[in-house]
């Protein structure tokens, strides 16, 4: 079984803005910003490492609502029938509601993205974040994860009225775009991207992120070496 990582920074403090537009020349050049935004907002901060290849016969020994996670975010939970935590989701989830960055490695299909996705949605259902903003951006290598990824924010903020999600990925007529375009300048909270994509919103000046206050990066060695042409 194939193991996978995702970075997750609460610390990000990202200062392109629309009136500011950023070149980027590729995904490495990206990532390398996003990366280095929450170093130099925290050089001091540490970042939790979980790396877990979890066993056939793992007995599951936590349940989310064991978990500080917001009621809203409980209930969608609850609604879904997930009760028990996988390993990568009752190592990382507490890590990420104590502000803590973490990089994570496991299994394909252990529930990474709830991982991070949970606490995040409760940190922003908790309220205390900019209105009209973009406070969390989650990278995908690919068009396909990143609507996986989109599917899971649907139901994961089934209950969570104030906080707004767009998945932005290429392969999509003009009408979508349009929607892109629209929800990035309003300032969707959540904002679910390929590479390539976020790249040309950013070189177009749609993009605000300097209120950035999460970033997470899913498969991000796909992120680095894979052709822009190929995540866009």
């Amino acid at each position: 079984m194939k193991d996978e990582r995702m970075i997750i920074s609460s610390q990000s403090s990202f200062h392109p803005s629309s009136s500011h537009p950023l070149i980027i020349s590729s995904p490495h050049h990206l990532i390398t910003i996003i990366i280095s935004s929450f170093i130099i907002s925290s050089p001091h901060h540490l970042i939790t490492i979980i790396t877990l290849i979890t066993p056939s016969t793992y007995q599951f020994s936590m349940y989310f609502d064991q978990l500080d996670l917001n009621d809203n975010v409980l209930d969608a939970l609850y609604d879904m029938h997930f009760d028990e935590c996988t390993p990568i989701q009752e190592k990382c989830i507490p890590e990420i509601l104590n502000g803590r960055d973490v990089l994570g490695v496991a299994q394909t299909g252990t529930g990474k993205t709830a991982a991070y996705l949970l606490p995040i949605l409760s940190k922003l259902d908790d309220g205390g974040f900019p209105k009209d903003a973009i406070n969390c951006i989650i990278m995908s290598p690919t068009r396909e994860l990143a609507q996986q990824i989109d599917q899971a924010m649907q139901g994961f903020g089934y209950y969570l009225d104030g906080v707004s999600s767009v998945a932005v990925y290429g392969g999509n007529d003009g009408n979508r775009y349009d929607q892109e375009i629209k929800s990035l300048r309003l300032g969707a909270d959540v904002i679910i991207a390929t590479p390539g994509r976020l790249i040309s919103h950013l070189s177009l000046g749609n993009v605000d992120m300097s209120k950035v206050s999460f970033s997470s990066l899913t498969r991000p060695t796909a992120c680095l070496t894979w052709d822009s042409q190929m995540i866009s």
